[in-house]
C-alpha cells in the first residue's frame, strides 16, 4: 500500500511544510466551496456578507499551519476495526448522548476512513472558558471537498452540548436521500450536524474502550510488511501514519510455524524486579486466537 498526497491531498493541511501552498492553490477544494458553495439554513451560520471574511480568515490560519500546529496524529481504521466498530455501535449509544464522554475521549486528530478511505474526518478543541467548564470541539469532515465544517460547546458537569455555528455545501440528491432516510423526512441541518457529531465521536469512543492495535508507519518510511494489512507499506507524506486494528469479531488460526528475531525483552521476575535479557532467534509455532467476542461469550458461561 502506498500513502501519498496524490492519494490524500487533504492530508497536506497537517504537514507543516507544505499547507501553505496546498491551501493557496486551486487544487485546494476546501477554499473553493467555503467562498462559494456554502448553505445558510441553519440559525448559527453566518450571512453571505460575513462569508468573504470568514473564509480569508479560514485561509490565512490554515495557510499558517493551523492543523499542523493541532493535530499530531492520523488514525487510519483497517477494514476490520470499522466493522466492530458498525456492529458494536449500539453497546456505545448510552456513552454518545454524554458530552462528559465526548470530553473525555478527545483527541486532536485526524480519521482517514470509509470506502477507499476518501473521507478525512479532522478534530480538534479549541480554547475553553475554565470558568464555567466549557470546552469547545471542530471537527471538519471532507469526502475529498468540504463535507461539513462545525463547532460544538461542550459543558461536561451539566452533561450540556450545543452546536455553536456550521457551515456545509448544498447538498447532493444521494445525500438528502440517506439523509431522509437516516433522520426523517423533516431532518433539519441541526439534526445533521448531530449525526456528524456522533460519528465523528465514534472512532475516538470505540478506541479508547475496546481493544485495539496500534501500527505506527513512520513518515518518509517503509514498512517492510504490517502486521495489520500483511502487506507492505509506503509513506511517502511528510507525517506519520498510525494503522488502528480490532480483532473483536475475528479469529486468527496460523496454523505454519514462523520465524521470530533475536530481541532484548524485559523480563519481569517474583520478587517484582525486572532484568533486561536478549531472546534468540527462533522458530513459533503456529496459534490460534480467539475473536474478543468469543472469549467474552466463553467467560459469560462460565460463569
Amino acid at each position: 500500500m502506498y500513502l501519498s498526497y496524490f492519494q490524500h491531498p487533504e492530508l497536506q493541511l497537517l504537514d507543516a511544510d507544505r499547507c501553505e501552498e496546498y491551501v493557496m492553490s486551486p487544487k485546494c477544494e476546501l477554499m473553493t466551496l467555503m467562498r462559494t458553495h456554502l448553505t445558510g439554513d441553519f440559525e448559527k451560520v453566518p450571512g453571505d456578507d460575513d462569508r468573504q471574511e470568514i473564509a480569508d480568515g479560514l485561509e490565512d490560519k490554515l495557510a499558517d499551519g493551523m492543523l499542523a500546529d493541532m493535530i499530531d496524529t492520523v488514525y487510519m481504521p483497517s477494514p476490520a476495526f470499522e466493522a466492530a466498530m458498525d456492529k458494536s455501535s449500539k453497546a456505545f449509544e448510552g456513552l454518545m448522548d454524554k458530552p462528559s464522554v465526548l470530553a473525555e475521549v478527545h483527541e486532536n486528530c485526524c480519521f482517514v476512513v470509509g470506502k477507499n478511505r476518501h473521507i478525512k474526518i479532522f478534530i480538534f478543541r479549541m480554547d475553553g472558558d475554565s470558568d464555567e467548564c466549557r470546552e469547545y470541539c471542530m471537527t471538519m469532515t471532507m469526502y475529498g471537498h468540504l463535507m461539513l465544517w462545525a463547532g460544538y460547546e461542550f459543558e461536561p458537569a451539566k452533561e450540556k452540548s450545543a452546536c455553536t455555528f456550521a457551515f456545509r455545501p448544498d447538498e447532493t440528491d444521494a445525500e438528502h436521500d440517506f439523509y431522509k432516510q437516516t433522520l426523517g423526512e423533516d431532518y433539519n441541518t441541526a439534526d445533521v450536524l448531530w449525526m456528524w457529531l456522533m460519528s465523528t465521536y465514534g472512532y475516538l469512543v470505540f478506541k479508547r474502550y475496546s481493544d485495539v492495535e496500534i501500527e505506527t508507519v513512520v513518515r518518509q518510511k517503509r514498512l517492510k510488511k504490517s502486521t495489520i494489512l500483511r502487506e507492505k507499506v509506503n509513506n511517502f507524506m511528510g507525517i506519520n501514519v498510525q494503522l488502528l486494528d480490532s480483532h473483536w469479531f475475528t479469529t486468527i488460526c496460523r496454523d505454519e510455524g514462523f520465524a521470530v528475531s533475536g530481541h532484548f525483552r524485559l523480563q519481569p521476575y517474583k520478587d517484582g524486579s525486572r532484568k533486561l535479557i536478549y531472546i534468540a532467534p527462533f522458530v513459533k509455532h503456529g496459534y490460534h486466537r480467539q475473536a474478543r467476542i468469543e472469549n467474552e461469550n466463553e467467560k459469560e458461561n462460565r460463569l
